[in-house]
């Protein structure tokens, strides 16, 4: 069980770890966040150690956004459409 001062620590990781791929990728910052929590959501179901949520995350997403800026401007106003084939493939995989 963690803390609320931990609890707290936490979410100023994320949000610094949000805030830093925003300013590198050039991504706004509310699609960031969207990304960030749809994958911190998913990894934190299986999640028995919590310390490297925040990192695992941001490499997902950082990914996810280079991926995308690499089919060109148009990706920038897709909503991810190769994610959930993606996911699917790693769920069928598993």
């Amino acid at each position: 069980m963690s803390t609320l001062f931990e609890a707290g620590k936490e979410t100023v990781r994320h949000e610094r770890a949000m805030s830093s791929l925003s300013d590198r990728t050039g991504t706004p910052l509310a699609e960031v966040r969207s990304l960030f929590a749809q994958e911190l959501a998913e990894l934190e179901l299986g999640a028995r150690v919590r310390s490297y949520l925040t990192v695992l995350t941001t490499s997902k997403v950082r990914t996810m956004l280079r991926q995308k800026s690499a089919m060109g401007p148009r990706a920038r106003h897709s909503q991810h459409p190769q994610l959930p084939a993606a996911r699917a493939e790693k769920s069928s995989s598993a």
